[in-house]
């Protein structure tokens, strides 16, 4: 595969992730080479996005790797900045390959709204956070849709063949 049909893949990829994104009450903030920056209103939209998104990305080998911590940011020049994005951004980074990983807070909140979907199995793993004190307890996401998924992406990825120039 070459740089037009990686682009080509990747930006199908990102408009699966606007859409999706604002069935959630959310939007893509920014594109960062190949990673999505989004917000939600609740920290159950923002899970519940990431679960359908995991499940379904747009393109059938890409995986998606998602950490959520909630909380306030700040928003200047259509941007969001703050702690808050930081803690995201390193929770994310603890994920060696695919998967969802929520901060304890998120896990709290999602657990307390009334649309939460039984279907979700957490696991609670403990981290250090590079930048943030001490060891933070944080939550893998998965149900057997978003688990089927991961699968067949890692099987559909090892028949892509990428062409470095």
């Amino acid at each position: 595969m070459g740089d037009t049909k990686w682009i080509k893949d990747l930006f199908l990829h990102f408009k699966r992730a606007r859409s999706l994104a604002a069935s959630y009450n959310g939007y893509v903030v920014k594109v960062i080479g190949d990673e999505v920056v989004a917000a939600f209103r609740t920290s159950t939209d923002a899970v519940s996005f990431a679960l359908a998104f995991a499940t379904e990305t747009g393109i059938d080998y890409v995986g998606i790797r998602v950490g959520i911590h909630s909380g306030e940011v700040q928003i200047r020049d259509d941007d969001i900045y703050g702690l808050n994005v930081n803690f995201a951004a390193r929770v994310q980074a603890k994920l060696d390959s695919e998967g969802i990983l929520l901060s304890n807070a998120v896990k709290e909140d999602y657990e307390n709204a009334s649309e939460w979907s039984a279907d979700v199995i957490f696991s609670r793993v403990r981290k250090k956070l590079k930048g943030f004190r001490g060891t933070q307890v944080l939550w893998r996401a998965v149900t057997s849709a978003s688990n089927n998924a991961a699968i067949a992406q890692r099987r559909k990825r090892k028949n892509v063949v990428v062409n470095y120039w």
